[in-house]
């Protein structure tokens, strides 16, 4: 599934990164280091459940790597992009809130501002209600009673 930065310009906020963001099943992690590998990616960065990838002359990739529970979840909820004669399948707005509510509420990144843009943009150009069971659940499992608040204030500002 493309996440990161790419994947949100399918919802509306196209925004400049500097690489590509794929989230992908533990299952298949062995495969997907291989065919880097073969495509001339070097591994700079490996800590579960991330993982880093560089080539010379190439855009650099990032790996998410989750669960096969989550990695179903996340692929039966996502939407299907086509995109220069392929289909890009990037989760559901309210998957990649939740996964930028991991990054952000994460004590090792350093990139918290951008996420919080992320979440903001998602929330307001899908229309997503916190107030929304499902959704409100998703925030609170992922973030907190604080992110809920900040994402409210993020529907609040917009109305007005």
């Amino acid at each position: 599934l493309l996440i990161g930065g790419h994947s949100l310009a399918f919802y509306g906020y196209p925004r400049n990164t500097l690489d590509i963001d794929f989230l992908v099943s533990e299952e298949n992690t062995d495969e997907w280091f291989s065919q880097l590998r073969r495509l001339g990616y070097v591994k700079i960065h490996h800590q579960d459940p991330f993982a880093q990838f560089t080539a010379s002359g190439q855009i650099p990739i990032d790996l998410m790597i989750v669960s096969p529970a989550t990695w179903e979840k996340l692929l039966g909820n996502s939407r299907d992009f086509p995109f220069e004669g392929l289909t890009l399948q990037i989760p559901a707005p309210e998957h990649l809130v939740a996964l930028k509510l991991h990054s952000a509420t994460s004590p090792y990144r350093a990139r918290v501002g951008q996420d919080w843009e992320d979440i903001r943009q998602l929330v307001i150009l899908q229309n997503l209600d916190p107030k929304n069971p499902p959704f409100r659940d998703v925030i609170l499992r992922y973030g907190n009673e604080a992110c809920l608040h900040k994402i409210e204030g993020f529907c609040h500002d917009h109305r007005n």
